[in-house]
């Protein structure tokens, strides 16, 4: 499944993106809850988020 998915993404086929955040998207997500733990960096999550989400 993940070789079709990375297939999918070289493509640029938006379905790719959208198995991939099925897939891995929490994971990516607690991590970057994890990396943005203090009080100060809460408010950047959603934009990290977004922008690793974009990146791929």
């Amino acid at each position: 499944m993940e070789k079709e998915i990375i297939a999918l993404l070289i493509k640029r086929d938006f379905l790719g993106l959208e198995q991939f955040i099925d897939l891995l998207g929490s994971d990516i997500v607690k991590c970057i809850q994890a990396l943005l733990n203090h009080p100060e960096e809460i408010t950047y999550r959603k934009e990290a988020e977004n922008e690793v989400f974009y990146r791929i």
